[in-house]
């Protein structure tokens, strides 16, 4: 498989996690567009496969970057161990 293959396989994964997820109640598929989520799914695909990455350490990474697009009050619909489970469904995911 070559690296843009892995990659848009990585997206993929990683989109369907975060979609399923939602941690700003988007409803991405239903009442917000599939993409919704993409600019910040971009920037996790770019860590996730970082395997010295814990998943304490991955789940915080996932929380800077959702802090960051949406600003310090938004991360209060989701608590950072919220974000521990979801990178061990990274984790998971990108790894199969």
């Amino acid at each position: 498989m070559s690296q843009e293959e892995l990659i848009h396989q990585s997206f993929a994964a990683v989109r369907e996690v975060i979609n399923e997820w939602d941690p700003v109640g988007l409803h991405p598929g239903a009442f917000a567009p599939v993409d919704e989520y993409d600019p910040e799914v971009s920037e996790i695909v770019a860590f996730v496969g970082d395997t010295s990455l814990s998943v304490g350490a991955l789940g915080e990474r996932v929380y800077k970057v959702f802090e960051t697009w949406f600003g310090e009050d938004m991360t209060y619909c989701f608590p950072l161990e919220e974000c521990e489970n979801v990178a061990v469904k990274l984790k998971g995911a990108v790894s199969k």
